[in-house]
């Protein structure tokens, strides 16, 4: 019904970026991905896109071929969006291309772990010369990608800060577990991804797992209020520093699962390989589809869905009791996932 409001005010208004996003999000979140992203091109039109774009090197690249040639791929929406589409740098680097990217200078040490990279760029700094450039979430239109989901991971943590943390993370013995509950509260509908973290009481009753902090910047503030009511390891100011996530990442790598709400960490752990829990709103972000509990993006990755709206005890009772199963029973956790929502 949305998809076909939005195309109709479209013949009234067809210069409209925000109804040719709305489309393109409707589009998307129903699966029809070819269309999606094509009417998600009109983002491109936003100023503070275009002004990223608009002194990028070379020519604009349009599915060309790049065996030989260079391209500079530009971070342009979130962090989030930058680990997920970041995965296409291996495939353009297999297609004979040298493929640069440019985006936010404390993402550098995290992003330089991807195969096949030849350079990363801090944005509003010195560009390489290439032959052509690309908006990073512009390559699945461009490139023409389907949906794929991929099985393996394609970020690593660096090998010395994951001996370092699990060296700190030896004790206390038994299952961990990463939690993070609150994204960037100036995005507009943060209200609606971002858990209480009272709430997320109803996961840590079970004595024998562990639960670390892995919540940074917002959010941080509803810890005092629950000191000592639920069992918190937290590391606090410890972690990354100026660099994005390379704490974060290498203390992932040390833990058993990772439990959050919808925000760049799930990323980070899915494209790391790290089996994540992830609790969605029930109008959820259009790259996470409708009812299914597998992601269409990443293998390790289980989606728990709110059955009303702001029903977080909906999404949260489904992760209690594939938590309890998986403690229960021991191996995989997503194995334990698949039993209790059913498979997908």
């Amino acid at each position: 019904e949305a998809i076909k409001t939005y195309q109709l005010a479209l013949d009234v208004a067809p210069g409209d970026m925000n109804l040719h996003l709305n489309l393109a999000h409707a589009l998307l979140i129903s699966g029809r991905m070819e269309e999606g992203w094509a009417e998600f091109e009109h983002r491109l039109a936003d100023p503070a896109i275009a002004a990223i774009i608009e002194n990028a090197p070379g020519k604009d690249w349009h599915g060309e071929p790049l065996d030989g040639q260079s391209i500079l791929l530009l971070c342009e929406q979130g962090l989030g969006d930058a680990i997920q589409f970041c995965r296409a740098i291996p495939e353009l680097k297999s297609k004979g291309a040298e493929v640069h990217l440019a985006g936010p200078a404390r993402m550098e040490r995290l992003m330089s772990s991807i195969e096949g990279l030849a350079g990363f760029h801090a944005a509003g700094g010195a560009m390489p010369k290439t032959d052509f450039h690309c908006p990073l979430v512009s390559l699945s239109h461009r490139a023409k990608y389907a949906i794929q989901v991929s099985a393996q991971a394609y970020l690593t943590a660096e090998p010395e800060r994951v001996a370092l943390w699990a060296a700190r993370l030896e004790h206390p013995e038994g299952p961990k577990i990463g939690i993070a509950w609150q994204g960037n509260s100036a995005y507009g509908t943060d209200y609606a991804r971002s858990i209480p973290l009272k709430q997320l009481a109803r996961l840590t009753g079970r004595t024998d797992a562990h639960f670390v902090v892995l919540q940074h910047g917002p959010g941080r503030d509803q810890l005092p209020a629950l000191a000592g009511e639920i069992p918190l390891i937290d590391f606090g100011d410890d972690v990354d520093g100026d660099a994005a996530f390379v704490d974060t990442a290498a203390i992932m790598a040390n833990l058993d699962l990772i439990i959050t709400s919808d925000t760049a960490i799930p990323h980070l752990a899915a494209a790391l390989g790290r089996p994540v829990w992830m609790l969605l709103p029930f109008a959820p972000d259009w790259r996470w589809l409708l009812d299914r509990s597998d992601s269409p993006h990443y293998a390790s990755m289980r989606l728990f869905r709110q059955t009303s709206p702001m029903d977080w005890g909906s999404a949260l009772d489904q992760a209690r009791r594939s938590l309890d199963l998986w403690l229960g029973s021991g191996g995989d956790p997503n194995a334990a996932a698949d039993q209790m929502l059913g498979g997908g």
